[in-house]
């Protein structure tokens, strides 16, 4: 009896590459809270707490995200209150691109990897903030081949 091997590779977004948006969104809010103290505007202030909340809310969802690259697909899983699990097939993907945002690049080589199938508008699964997103992205490029 032969065993098949399944090769996978773990990814996880990184971090510090998403803290410059955060920073941003951060700044933001807290300008929008002293402008709303000083006017005495509550809905200023709601809002500007909202803007602040946002960072921390991503910061816990990829915090919980998880990629796989698995010889029959692409995983990606969000555990954030309840499991969100996306993949794709070798099979189905039509498309891939790398995107590297340049808030990403002030922190290292970290990119998006951007997966379409076909007869979607949209990327049927995104990898936010890999690591060397140009070698994984070859990795998937040479499964697509090899199916």
């Amino acid at each position: 009896m032969v065993l098949s091997t399944v090769s996978q590779q773990k990814l996880k977004p990184n971090i510090v590459a998403l803290s410059g948006i955060a920073v941003v969104l951060s700044v933001i809010g807290v300008i929008g809270v002293i402008i709303s103290l000083l006017l005495n505007a509550s809905a200023g202030a709601v809002v500007s707490l909202a803007v602040l909340g946002y960072p921390l809310y991503q910061y816990v969802r990829f915090r919980r995200t998880e990629y796989m690259i698995t010889d029959e697909n692409v995983v990606s899983n969000v555990n954030l209150g309840g499991e969100k699990h996306k993949e794709v097939g070798f099979s189905k993907i039509q498309n891939t691109s790398v995107k590297i945002p340049f808030t990403y690049q002030l922190v290292g080589n970290y990119g998006n990897i951007n997966v379409s199938t076909a007869g979607s508008d949209f990327n049927a699964l995104t990898l936010r903030a890999v690591k060397d997103p140009k070698k994984v992205h070859d990795r998937i490029v040479k499964r697509i081949d090899s199916v």
